[in-house]
């Protein structure tokens, strides 16, 4: 036992409960316990209540051991007894699961739709940032009643600090509502988040591409906005078990902690490009979310209805963040153009923008800790791709390029595709990654403004928490496939080279 289980173990002991880890199976499909409260009369639904007052959301990495201790009780207190409520009682952890899964997953046919005109899939939409946001504020409050606490507030796993990508320890032992299926067990650890991978995530001031397009992405045939792909979804599909899975991932208490951090880089995100010549947000205004409220009445929580605009301010909520002390380069967009309908091509002129960055030392390949940010910073560049996948899978996938008839692909980049299981046929678009370079190919590449297409696989699952560095280019049963459209490809290079590695 390391000193981090001892540490649980202790508290949760001092608590009155043992720790209890997730049981183990084979990762199949885990579901809720049916939940359906029927047509919801949304014309009672209030409006809710803001807080008086100013309280930060503390972050992990900065909070004291007994600071830690009384947040570990205070989320035991409250998780306990949200773990044992009737699923239909909306205060229940079960029914927050559900909540997540109504809004976050497609509505079947066989499913009851319960809220009018509620928006499906929003991952995919600009409706993730805001609806998640008032998702954290609702349960946040539930908390606060269940646990008697009144000044509790939700921790934020701070993911980028020095021991981030560590989960914090009281969630590896928060109690879980019984599901009618086990999942398999959630890792510990997630490849480190850099301060390269960050910049990379944030670096768009377009509203689209990082908030996302309005209405379903099938539907608009856009692509999902950066703020949905990166480091959410990489940490969720790290973790594994209940987090790595949409429908039933808010099951998991650490999946708060993590969107707390989400929450808190999109304000940051508003903090760099507000203001700017030609930034403009246009949330959409025919949302509308339907929450429980437990202020004031814990014990029988009001239906409230929320809108975007109403969630912007997060000083009218009540709360705040400290800010992340990153420095953000200015960068050059250097495109791939059409040379057909799935072959893209750099022109000449790009090799003298590139060539700074494309260095003569080794090559590397694709690995694990590549695709979020890891330690191969040196000969990495910063790269924006779309791909379309059909029926993707939750997973980590490698992406490559590779010449018109798919020969030799050259590892490049990958990401995490945090989508449903059973997704259908709608094409998967990443938006965001950092590659890893193979330096001489690529110079090759454009030098000679030889056309190539994108390809992807699915990536190495990597069984122990260190993640060891496997390449996808030193599998012998590496799929590859071609990408289906919409495919795009280019490059983000900071002003200057020294920038890289801010």
């Amino acid at each position: 036992m390391d000193r981090r289980q001892f540490l649980a173990a202790a508290i949760g002991a001092l608590a009155g409960r043992s720790v209890r880890a997730q049981p183990d199976c084979d990762f199949a499909d885990c579901k809720l316990p049916p939940i359906n409260p029927g047509h919801i009369d949304a014309g009672k639904a209030g409006r809710f209540e803001r807080p008086a007052g100013l309280t930060k959301r503390p972050l992990w990495s900065k909070l004291s051991i007994p600071e830690k201790a009384r947040l570990f009780s205070t989320l035991q207190k409250a998780y306990q007894r949200m773990s044992r409520m009737c699923p239909r009682d909306p205060r229940s952890l079960a029914f927050q699961a559900w909540l997540h899964q109504y809004y976050c997953c497609n509505h079947k046919a066989s499913h009851a739709r319960s809220f009018p005109g509620a928006a499906t899939n929003i991952h995919n939409t600009s409706d993730f940032l805001p609806w998640h946001r008032a998702f954290l504020f609702f349960h946040e409050r539930i908390i606060q009643g269940v646990s008697g606490n009144k000044d509790f507030r939700l921790p934020v796993w701070d993911w980028e600090s020095p021991c981030g990508f560590q989960t914090p320890w009281p969630y590896d032992s928060m109690p879980l509502p019984v599901v009618p299926c086990k999942c398999s067990p959630r890792r510990e650890t997630v490849a480190p988040i850099t301060p390269f991978c960050l910049q990379e995530w944030l670096t768009s001031g377009s509203f689209d591409e990082f908030a996302g397009p309005p209405g379903p992405v099938s539907a608009s045939g856009a692509k999902p906005g950066c703020a949905t792909l990166g480091p959410h979804s990489s940490v969720h599909i790290s973790l594994r078990g209940y987090m790595g899975q949409v429908a039933v991932a808010a099951i998991d208490p650490v999946f708060y902690a993590h969107h707390a951090n989400i929450d808190r880089y999109w304000e940051y995100w508003r903090s760099l490009y507000k203001g700017r010549p030609g930034f403009k947000e246009h949330w959409p205004d025919s949302s509308e979310y339907y929450f429980y409220d437990g202020f004031h009445h814990w014990e029988k929580p009001r239906l409230v209805k929320v809108t975007p605009c109403e969630l912007l301010d997060i000083g009218a909520l009540g709360y705040c963040y400290d800010p992340p002390t990153l420095t953000m380069p200015g960068w050059k967009e250097v495109c791939a153009k059409p040379a057909g309908e799935t072959l893209l091509s750099f022109d000449k002129s790009s090799f003298d923008i590139l060539s700074p960055f494309l260095s003569t030392t080794a090559s590397t390949g694709l690995s694990a800790h590549s695709r979020v940010g890891g330690q191969d910073e040196k000969q990495a560049l910063a790269a924006r791709f779309s791909i379309g996948i059909p029926n993707p899978q939750p997973a980590f996938y490698d992406v490559a390029i590779a010449n018109p008839a798919g020969d030799s692909p050259v590892p490049v980049g990958g990401f995490a595709a945090f989508v449903e299981r059973d997704a259908e046929l709608t094409p998967f678009c990443s938006g965001s990654c950092v590659i890893s370079l193979m330096p001489d190919r690529i110079r090759t590449l454009i030098e000679r403004s030889a056309p190539f297409q994108l390809m992807y696989a699915l990536a190495p699952d990597e069984p122990d928490e260190n993640l060891p560095h496997q390449r996808t280019s030193d599998r012998a049963d590496v799929k590859w496939v071609a990408a289906t459209p919409p495919v795009s490809f280019e490059f983000l290079v900071p002003e200057t080279p020294s920038s890289i590695r801010a």
